[in-house]
C-alpha cells in the first residue's frame, strides 16, 4: 500500500529528518528493529524487555519525526516480528 509521509498530508507536521523515499506503510525502521528484538530475544531471553523497549522507541521515533503515522510502525512492528519468527523457524 502507497501512502504518502504525514508531513505531505498533514499541515502543522514537518518531517525532522528527510526520509529515504516517498512512501509511509509500513515503517521499515520498526520493522528492522523488531526483527532484531525477535532474534535476540529468543536466543537471549534476558534481552526480551530491553530490546522490547529499544524497537518500541524506535517506531516512536518515526512518528515523532513525521515521517511515518502510528499505524505504519504497528505494520512494521507486526512485520518484523513475524519475518524474525520465520527466520527462526527455518533455522530450527
Amino acid at each position: 500500500m502507497k501512502r504518502d509521509r504525514p508531513y505531505e498530508r498533514i499541515v502543522d507536521v514537518q518531517f525532522r529528518v528527510r526520509p529515504p523515499d516517498r512512501f509511509s506503510f509500513p515503517s521499515g525502521h520498526t520493522a528492522s528493529a523488531f526483527v532484531m528484538m525477535t532474534l535476540l530475544s529468543s536466543t537471549l531471553p534476558t534481552l526480551q524487555i530491553p530490546t522490547l523497549c529499544w524497537g518500541t522507541m524506535v517506531g516512536v521515533s518515526r512518528v515523532y519525526l513525521g515521517v511515518h503515522y502510528p499505524t505504519d510502525v504497528f505494520a512494521g512492528a507486526l512485520l518484523g516480528i513475524f519475518a524474525g519468527r520465520m527466520g527462526m523457524s527455518f533455522m530450527m
